[in-house]
């Protein structure tokens, strides 16, 4: 999956791939690969009923839909126009206040949904926290707070004047939700960068609230 997975750039990466794999194993390009951490960010978000915002945070660009649900089932995603990534070199407070302000802006122009909203991002996070690595902008997100989700949920809340709970999850751990379960499987996502998930196992994301550890 991922943005460089469509057409046939990503029919011929999962051709040399497969052929790699040999017998035995299979590649494939699957539906919608653009969207994957969108579709599995709003399989994470889904409740009983009524709408979700959900996103991923790409290097490029970032992707915004509200996700609809009935009966507990994930029954629509309405995407909305895609934003610029966060400027990569930013660093700190501010990268972390450009992140909130892509999440306001987003819960304003989809409705205000309940909570919680779900945001993928290109970055390694462990227990709802951004991991700190040498390489990738969100990574940098670890150097403001040992909770950020809760510094982004309570800045969130001073910005919105609301309480908006937040999942911050890996892309590709996102991209894993949204395919069945497999032991066998393994989701790579081509884009600016690389991300892997794993659908045979995927913990609960933890949520954040304001003022509270994720």
């Amino acid at each position: 999956g991922g943005g460089l997975a469509g057409g046939r750039f990503g029919e011929l990466v999962a051709e040399r791939a497969g052929a790699e794999v040999g017998a035995g194993g299979r590649v494939a390009v699957v539906p919608a690969a653009a969207d994957l951490p969108l579709l599995g960010a709003a399989t994470i978000a889904r409740r009983s009923s009524g709408p979700a915002l959900v996103l991923d945070f790409g290097h490029t660009l970032v992707k915004r839909a509200v996700a609809g649900y009935d009966g507990g089932e994930l029954t629509s995603v309405r995407r909305m126009p895609v934003v610029p990534a966060p400027n990569a070199a930013a660093a700190g407070v501010a990268l972390a206040e450009s992140v909130v302000d892509t999440l306001a802006v987003g819960w304003v122009e989809a409705g205000r949904p309940a909570g919680p909203a779900v945001a993928a991002m290109a970055a390694y996070v462990r227990d709802g926290q951004p991991v700190r690595t040498p390489l990738g902008t969100y990574a940098r997100l670890a150097d403001v707070s040992d909770d950020v989700p809760g510094w982004l949920a309570a800045r969130l809340a001073a910005r919105l004047g609301a309480e908006l709970p937040l999942v911050l999850v890996h892309d590709g751990t996102a991209a894993a939700h949204a395919l069945p379960p497999d032991p066998h499987s393994v989701v790579v996502l081509l884009g600016t960068s690389l991300g892997v998930g794993f659908p045979h196992r995927c913990p609960e994301p933890a949520v954040a609230r304001a003022g509270t550890a994720a």
